[in-house]
């Protein structure tokens, strides 16, 4: 029994290190202003996630952890806790190890790191499973070292909070913080590649018009930049480029003048589950 409190004792306070402690290593920035795993500037977000100093330091303090929870027999808070953040830590690889190198530039597929539609599925499917799961018991002793996890009802966002009397810059708080944004973000482009895919098909099933040519052009630019994760039907984009090159239609962002359809901008889902600031 004492070397069972002894060793509880030390797994407390690893938990309070991270997170109850500001790391001055934690990147202090906030959030993006829209979710998304495309950045304002084009960056990729989930691997600032996962190549981020805290990322690294709450993996090393996790695996530190282990030789205490194997001479822990009694099952603990902090213990529960541990399985449940490794459990994502493990869920974060998977998402990382999914991802698809950029296809060669031939103006027929995504030039970009993305994701299959396929993949993104599953890992949304995932990510819910556990954040929805928690346990109540990881769930409150999250809440009293000032976190707060929980999942919305009807939008299906994750929500990480850090709450009165917790510290903003703390390793746990601020990892979680940020895998909570990448599974908003990865459900946002999903809807926006849905959107897209509907879009691309009414205008492919209509005549070559001028316009709507034009209004194809613009989609193939839209994908370019904003697409996330790959439409299901893999030859949209082909049919796309086939369509321009049959009516002579150069696949140039020159092309976007206006009239017609072309002189909308890109159209974001975003705003399903928050307003795009």
């Amino acid at each position: 029994l004492c070397d069972a409190y002894f060793h509880a004792n030390i797994l407390e306070k690893s938990m309070e290190d991270l997170f109850s402690k500001d790391d001055y290593r934690v990147d202090r920035k906030g959030l993006p202003s829209f979710e998304s795993l495309i950045g304002e500037s084009g960056e990729f977000l989930l691997l600032r996630t996962i190549e981020s100093n805290e990322f690294e330091i709450m993996k090393q303090k996790m695996t530190a952890m282990k030789p205490t929870l194997n001479n822990l027999s009694v099952r603990t808070p902090e213990k529960l806790l541990h399985k449940w953040l490794f459990a994502v830590l493990n869920w974060v690889d998977r998402f990382g190890d999914a991802l698809l190198e950029p296809f060669q530039p031939d103006a027929t597929m995504l030039n970009k790191i993305h994701l299959s539609m396929e993949d993104a599925k599953l890992i949304i499917d995932e990510g819910h499973e556990l954040f929805s799961n928690i346990s109540d018991v990881s769930r409150k002793h999250l809440l009293k070292l000032r976190v707060s996890v929980f999942v919305r009802n009807g939008t299906g966002r994750i929500s990480i909070k850090k709450c009165k009397g917790g510290l903003n810059h703390s390793v746990g708080g601020t990892v979680l913080w940020w895998l909570a944004f990448c599974y908003n973000s990865l459900r946002n482009d999903m809807a926006t590649t849905l959107h897209w895919s509907k879009r691309a098909k009414s205008l492919l099933a209509k005549s070559a018009s001028i316009s709507n040519l034009l209004a194809l052009t613009g989609l193939h630019k839209e994908a370019e930049e904003f697409l996330m994760v790959a439409p299901d039907e893999g030859d949209i984009m082909t049919k796309i480029v086939e369509t321009l090159n049959e009516n002579s239609m150069p696949v140039d962002e020159k092309l976007l003048v206006k009239g017609g359809e072309a002189e909308n901008k890109p159209v974001f889902i975003h705003n399903l589950f928050q307003k795009r600031a």
